[in-house]
């Protein structure tokens, strides 16, 4: 699993993203699975977004200010 892969190379596991052919589809036809009614693929996206924004977070508050990381939004 990720979770493997991860550990392999030895960085932050941040989520599994269900491989699901409506995520595919609502890319294609402009409908954001984040405005779907697929609630499984919905909390992994949030899941993945939290645990990333965390993990800046994180390393932002160990690095001097000319190093830190900003997310686009």
């Amino acid at each position: 699993g990720g979770m493997n892969l991860a550990d392999e190379f030895d960085i932050p596991f941040l989520g599994q993203i269900p491989l699901v052919q409506n995520i595919r589809e609502g890319g294609d036809s402009g409908v954001p699975v984040m405005v779907s009614d697929d609630m499984i693929s919905k909390v992994a996206f949030m899941e993945f977004a939290g645990n990333a924004a965390r993990g800046i977070a994180m390393r932002n508050a160990n690095l001097e200010p000319t190093k830190i990381q900003e997310m686009m939004q």
